[in-house]
């Protein structure tokens, strides 16, 4: 989106409290968003986006659903991503990070005013039945991982390594002519890849794609899809393996730089010899 951070964020805003009220607020139950889109493409809301969603939520009385499954226990550089903006919502969705995916497990948690309304002692469902619903071993499993994020120090230490990692890509490929972007928040990075030729326009995704196989021979695992290749490494990584990680992406980037600059190159010259 074009403009300043404040003026996308007004623009945005208008556009869903103009939806909500388009529809009637009475019959929209929630407004549900990703603090950070991970699989959409690593869109990173600048900050006082999701302040304003709280606003208009509360301004027309529909709940605010936050949807933590990747961005929670850590991931962003806080323990939730809705905590860089101190935003608390009604309903808030989370997963992977709760075990770090040593057992599969997920959780909703509400706030009290909705929690309330499903009462212990009622003689009927009041929730979705699961067969595997508070299952007692990925509970476990979710106590003992976050007595290490806790411990070790983990939310901290993705906020530094996250940083180290942003300014090591930023500064070694930031200027090339197919990275449009180097964008993240916490361990959670993409380098938007743009047609060199036409700055506004995503680079071919068969040319992004190809970016997984060129990181893998390198020793490198990154999910490179769509114009962004996403990086997001585990939350114990240090100082040392940041740098490598670094290097070795960075190393995969040039090299599809080399491509893409001897296509243009060849295609040049084939012009130059029909003409």
């Amino acid at each position: 989106s074009h403009g300043s951070d404040e003026q996308i964020v007004r623009r945005c805003a208008d556009m869903l409290a103009d939806a909500v009220r388009k529809e009637d607020p009475e019959t929209v139950a929630a407004v549900i968003l990703e603090p950070c889109l991970s699989s959409g493409g690593v869109i990173i809301p600048p900050l006082g986006w999701l302040e304003r969603v709280r606003d208009i939520c509360d301004e027309l009385d529909v709940l605010m659903i936050a949807d933590e499954v990747i961005t929670g226990f850590g991931r962003t550089g806080k323990w939730f991503a809705v905590e860089h903006e101190a935003v608390v919502p009604d309903l808030m969705s989370v997963a992977k990070g709760i075990t770090s995916g040593y057992i599969p497990l997920s959780a909703s948690i509400a706030r009290g005013r909705l929690a309330e309304v499903f009462t212990e002692d009622s003689h009927e469902e009041n929730v979705h039945p699961n067969t595997y619903c508070g299952h007692p071993v990925a509970c476990a499993a979710a106590l003992a991982n976050i007595a290490i994020l806790e411990r070790e120090g983990l939310i901290e230490n993705s906020a530094r390594m996250g940083e180290r990692l942003q300014q090591a890509i930023e500064r070694r490929v930031g200027g090339l002519p197919i990275v449009g972007e180097v964008r993240s928040r916490g361990l959670l990075l993409a380098v938007d890849l743009v047609d060199p030729q036409r700055k506004d326009q995503p680079l071919a995704r068969e040319l992004v794609a190809s970016l997984n196989m060129i990181a893998w021979e390198r020793g490198v695992i990154p999910f490179a899809r769509g114009s962004v290749l996403r990086l997001a490494p585990p939350l114990c990584i240090d100082a040392g393996q940041v740098d490598e990680l670094a290097g070795l992406a960075c190393e995969s980037i040039e090299a599809l730089q080399d491509q893409v600059s001897a296509a243009r190159r060849d295609r040049v010259a084939v012009a130059a010899a029909r003409s």
